[in-house]
């Protein structure tokens, strides 16, 4: 497009020898990249105030500043392949970057699911040793093939379950999460474990 301040003269306002910024002394300047918008606080002019040599602040003798990049639902964080129940209890937690929340509130979801599904008044590391007691649980999983192979996975199931109310439920609910110092990459290791004892449970019948 051509040079609108120099009129294609390669001249600020007309006065030779005081260059353009945009074109600095040649007659076209390129067009601005798809998505660009032109410097309001210079008109495009590269100019402050119409005073050549005091340059936009913000294009720096540039016609066009690229705007700011703007977060839409695709490129923020997601939880995608997490079970459902650790999306809806977590995800915004988790693109606020508070971790430690984000951990203590899919804690809480599964404690409560686990209490629903096995109707027991107990709770927290009593209500996972109850409810996935392969003797007298509340809960039976399907067949891993053999009994002791059954037996072993359950049990497995119920000490991780125990696990989680331990580290990340009780502190939660009685120490300050913004102190816990939690990274996004523990918290992620923390939601998919959670993510996978609630597929677990899910498989889980009661009896």
């Amino acid at each position: 497009m051509r040079c609108q301040p120099c009129g294609g003269t390669g001249n600020a306002w007309g006065l030779r020898g005081n260059l353009c910024p945009l074109c600095k002394g040649d007659s076209e300047i390129p067009d601005p990249p798809p998505g660009a918008r032109t410097c309001n606080p210079c008109g495009g002019t590269g100019l402050l105030n119409g005073l050549a040599g005091n340059l936009c602040s913000r294009c720096g003798g540039k016609a066009y500043i690229v705007p700011p990049a703007i977060k839409t639902e695709s490129s923020m964080p997601t939880l995608a392949g997490f079970h459902k129940a650790v999306i809806d209890h977590a995800l915004e937690l988790y693109r606020q970057g508070e971790y430690a929340l984000s951990t203590l509130e899919a804690a809480k979801a599964y404690n409560n699911s686990v209490k629903n599904k096995t109707q027991s008044n107990k709770d927290g590391q009593d209500l996972m040793f109850s409810a996935w007691s392969i003797d007298a649980g509340g809960l039976l999983l399907p067949s891993k093939g053999s009994p002791d192979t059954t037996k072993s996975f359950q049990e497995g199931i119920k000490f991780l379950s125990a696990g989680v109310m331990r580290a990340i439920r009780n502190p939660g609910a009685h120490e300050p999460a913004q102190g816990s110092g939690m990274t996004r990459e523990e918290c992620r290791e923390v939601l998919g474990l959670i993510s996978f004892l609630f597929r677990q449970l899910d498989r889980a019948s009661p009896r």
